[in-house]
């Protein structure tokens, strides 16, 4: 569906470590990468998969929602739960 380079991504002092692309697959389509497959394509034992659109944030017992935005993100994540824990 969307191939996102890093730099359009991702910023901060550890860009370097981000990976080079991150792919969003269609639907119906579960990404996965191995060094050692000897296929292109295949089915495996597990079909599960996490989707960008369809994704959410819970946390259980949180009193305050004021620092959490509309939208969060992940790095949003670690500043949610320090203001949760205090």
């Amino acid at each position: 569906k969307h191939i996102y380079r890093k730099q359009e991504i991702y910023s901060g002092p550890y860009l370097e470590n981000a990976p080079d692309m991150v792919l969003i697959g269609e639907k119906g389509f579960n990404l996965k990468g191995s060094l050692r497959a000897d296929k292109l394509a295949d089915k495996a034992i597990f079909s599960g998969k996490h989707t960008y659109d369809d994704a959410f944030l819970l946390i259980r017992g949180l009193s305050n929602e004021s620092g959490v935005p509309d939208v969060p993100t992940v790095a949003d994540v670690k500043s949610i739960m320090e203001s949760f824990n205090q």
